[in-house]
């Protein structure tokens, strides 16, 4: 569960970083 956590978090900072660049 915690590493799930951890990649959630990973992938809301990828995602931002793509809408960042949008």
């Amino acid at each position: 569960m915690r590493k799930a956590v951890r990649i959630a978090g990973r992938d809301v900072l990828f995602v931002m970083a793509a809408q960042a660049e949008y």
